[in-house]
């Protein structure tokens, strides 16, 4: 109860407490209900459809069963840290992981980059040819943007760091809807709630109502990069990972389809 305090309060600062922040708080920190069989993953939104997929694979030739739970990297992140149960923390950028290690939460060791993503600039299906002809132009033109927060959450950050450097900001800012993580900032461009949104590159790929119009270049803005970690309060370190080695080994196939990128490990 404290900790959905701590939360919302934030949340409620930034103007973007919603539905899934319940969701996510009653399903992490009941933790006397965790199945202790189960790996436990908590991770970014972002990566909800290719860690189900992946843990499903897993599951089946494992034999182990993987418990996904997903949602801004900032919030699954004040999970970890209120004592929900997990194995494996999967962010969407490095403050959150860094933060966690620091507080004795994750294994400083088992820290890797395993993805890479990238932004693009969409709009609701249809209804972007102009703003395709000249984007860049057009997205200052906007009257409403969805970004993720870009004082919580990481694609908020990645997308405010693009639109400074491309010179955007400061005329867009006003414009700005505020969303709790990247899969509801593309949602609320497929509804047709906004007029644009910068979201991953890997969550535009899965939606048919959204169509891509920009594609941010890579070595502009920041390095779109996804680091884990095993922890160090988990019942399965071993399980954690192999679960990692999976995942970049044997769907790395399915990762790219999906829009990302596998990072090579040294």
């Amino acid at each position: 109860r404290v900790v959905f305090q701590r939360v919302r309060g934030r949340m409620m600062r930034f103007g973007i407490v919603g539905p899934l922040l319940l969701v996510l708080l009653a399903a992490a920190c009941g933790s006397s209900d965790a199945r202790t069989g189960s790996l436990r993953i908590l991770a970014a939104s972002s990566l909800r459809d290719v860690l189900d997929e992946a843990g499903e694979s897993f599951q089946r030739e494992r034999g182990i069963e993987v418990v996904v739970v997903t949602g801004g990297s900032n919030l699954v992140a004040d999970q970890l840290a209120a004592g929900a149960p997990a194995d494996v923390f999967f962010s969407a950028s490095a403050l959150e992981v860094d933060r966690l290690i620091k507080a004795g939460l994750l294994r400083a060791d088992s820290r890797r980059d395993v993805l890479r993503n990238s932004l693009v600039v969409v709009a609701p299906a249809g209804a972007g040819a102009s703003l395709a002809k000249d984007p860049l132009a057009g997205i200052r033109k906007v009257r409403r943007l969805s970004i993720a927060h870009p004082e919580a959450v990481p694609l908020g950050r990645y997308a405010k760091t693009w639109l400074v450097e491309a010179g955007l900001w400061e005329d867009l800012k006003s414009r700005c809807v505020y969303a709790l993580d990247a899969r509801a900032a593309l949602a609320a461009v497929a509804s047709g709630g906004t007029d644009a949104g910068i979201v991953y590159r890997s969550d535009a790929y899965r939606s048919q109502a959204v169509q891509v119009v920009y594609e941010v270049p890579v070595g502009e803005g920041a390095d779109v990069v996804y680091p884990a970690a095993i922890t160090t309060a988990g019942n399965r370190p071993e399980d954690a990972s192999a679960f990692l080695e999976f995942l970049v080994a044997e769907q790395r196939a399915s990762l790219e389809r999906a829009g990302f990128e596998v990072i090579p490990q040294h």
